[in-house]
C-alpha cells in the first residue's frame, strides 16, 4: 500500500482498471496486511508472498540464490504472476481467477498489482502519486485532491501545504517512507508530518 496525507493513507493502485464486488470467501483468505483470494510471485526472488509487505517484513529466501533476498522494497507494479487461492491456478494479474472464476477482491488495480476485499475501505489510484490511496473514515475519494507541491492526496480544507514534496521523506520516528506506508500521516505545528501510529505509540 502507499501512503497519504489529510486522513488518506496508501493501498495498491486502480483507477479505471479497478474492480469491485465479491463475496467466497471474505474472511478467510489473504494475509495479515489485506483481504484477498490471490498470493503474488515476487519477480526479485521468486517467492509467493501475500503482498509487497509479507515480503518486505519477513526473511524471504531467494529461491534462485539459496540467499536472503536482497530486495529490501518489493516492486508490486512489476509482478507478472499471481496464484488463486482457491484452486491454485497460477496465472498473470486479473480481477478473476482464469480457471475457478472467483473475484480476487472487491478492488483491484491493474496499474500497481493491488488487491483489497475490505468492505470498509475506498481506494482510488493516483497518477500523480502512482500508487493508490485508501479515504480516511466518512470520506470519500472524490472529495480528495493531489498537491503537486507536497506531492500526495489531501482533503482540501485540511491541507497546509508546507515543502516540497514533503511525503517523499522518511518518518523521523519510525524512518518509514511516509509516501508508501500503509497509515496516514500528521501535520505538526512545526511542518514536519508524522505518521499517526508513531505520534502515540509512545516514541514521540
Amino acid at each position: 500500500g502507499g501512503g497519504g496525507g489529510g486522513g488518506g493513507g496508501g493501498g495498491g493502485g486502480g483507477g479505471a482498471n479497478a474492480t469491485r464486488g465479491c463475496s467466497h470467501g471474505s474472511a478467510r483468505y489473504g494475509c495479515q496486511h489485506y483481504r484477498r483470494r490471490c498470493e503474488l510471485l515476487a519477480p526479485c526472488c521468486n517467492n509467493w508472498v501475500g503482498c509487497r509487505f509479507c515480503h518486505n517484513d519477513g526473511n524471504v529466501m531467494d529461491k534462485r540464490t539459496g540467499k536472503k533476498c536482497k530486495v529490501q522494497e518489493m516492486d508490486r507494479a512489476a509482478v507478472k504472476v499471481i496464484r488463486c487461492l482457491l484452486c491454485k491456478t497460477e496465472q498473470p494479474p486479473t480481477p478473476k481467477c482464469a480457471h475457478c472464476g472467483v473475484e480476487f477482491a472487491r478492488y483491484f488495480c491493474a496499474k500497481c498489482v493491488f488487491y483489497d476485499d475490505d468492505p470498509a475501505k475506498e481506494f482510488w489510484h493516483c497518477d500523480p502519486c502512482g500508487l493508490c490511496r485508501v479515504a480516511a473514515t466518512g470520506h470519500k475519494p472524490s472529495e480528495y485532491v493531489h498537491c503537486p507541491k507536497c506531492g500526495g492526496c489531501w482533503l482540501p480544507d485540511s491541507h497546509k501545504c508546507v515543502f516540497q514534496d514533503v511525503l517523499s521523506n522518511n518518518c523521523p520516528i519510525c524512518c518509514e517512507l511516509l509516501l508508501t506506508s500503509r497509515l496516514p500521516a500528521t501535520l505538526l505545528p512545526c511542518g514536519h508530518r508524522f505518521k499517526l501510529v508513531a505520534v502515540f505509540s509512545g516514541c514521540f
